[in-house]
Formats: structure tokens, sequence, C-alpha cells
């Protein structure tokens, strides 16, 4: 996996698409047409920060 985006449908911020994207250019994609997104957006964006604060707590940025 190389990339994960989000593209929202509605003014809310719920609905839209999960698109994953591969190396090999493959690409997956995962809708959400009755909400749900949103809670998916909070967790991912907790994950990433996570992961940053232990790269650099340990001192090491890649």
């Amino acid at each position: 996996m190389t990339s994960l985006r989000l593209f929202f449908n509605d003014n809310s911020c719920t609905c839209g698409q999960l698109v994953v994207a591969s190396r090999e250019s493959q690409y997956k994609i995962l809708h959400f047409h009755h909400g749900g997104l949103d809670h998916l957006a909070q967790v991912l964006h907790q994950w990433h920060s996570l992961l940053h604060s232990i790269k650099y707590a340990k001192g090491k940025y890649f």
C-alpha cells in the first residue's frame, strides 16, 4: 500500500469513498453511502499522529 485518500460527497463529510492505492497502480475503492467515513477519517488521523509521535520520540524520521 502506498497511499490512502478520502473523498467526501456531502457537506457534513460523512459519505464518500476511501481509495487505497498499491505500488503496482492497483486501486481498491470502498464506498460509504450511509455515513461512517467521518469516523474512519478520525481514526486514521489519530493513527497517523501516533506513528509520527513515536518516530520523533525515537529520533528517527523516515
